[in-house]
C-alpha cells in the first residue's frame, strides 16, 4: 500500500523522487520487481522520461534502472547549464551596471 502513496511532486527532480521511491521499496518485504516497476511508471510525472518508456517499454527492473539513471544524468546536465547561464547573466548585468556608473 505504501507504494501507492509515492508520487513525484511538481518541481521534484527525478533523482530526489527515485531516492524517496527506493527508500519505500526497501521497506517492503518480498516486493516483486514487476510490482515496483508498475508503480514507478505510474508515479512519475508526465515528461520526456515517461514518453521514452511509452515509446520503448523496459523489459525488466534492471533495464528500467539504467534508463532512469540516464534521464537523471540529463536532468543534472540541464540544471548545471541553467545555473551557469544564470550566473553568466548576473555577471553581464553587473558589468553593464559598472559601465553606466
Amino acid at each position: 500500500m505504501s507504494l501507492l502513496n509515492v508520487k513525484q511532486e511538481n518541481g521534484e527532480s527525478l533523482q530526489a523522487f527515485m531516492d524517496r521511491f527506493n527508500k519505500v521499496c526497501m521497506g517492503i518485504r518480498n516486493l516483486m520487481p514487476e510490482i515496483a516497476m508498475h508503480h514507478l511508471v505510474g508515479a512519475i510525472l508526465p515528461g520526456r522520461f515517461i514518453e521514452s518508456l511509452i515509446k520503448r517499454p523496459t523489459k525488466n527492473i534492471d533495464e528500467l534502472r539504467n534508463r532512469v539513471t540516464k534521464f537523471m544524468q540529463i536532468e543534472e546536465h540541464i540544471d548545471y547549464h541553467k545555473s551557469h547561464q544564470s550566473k553568466g547573466a548576473k555577471k553581464g548585468k553587473e558589468k553593464e551596471k559598472d559601465k553606466s556608473n
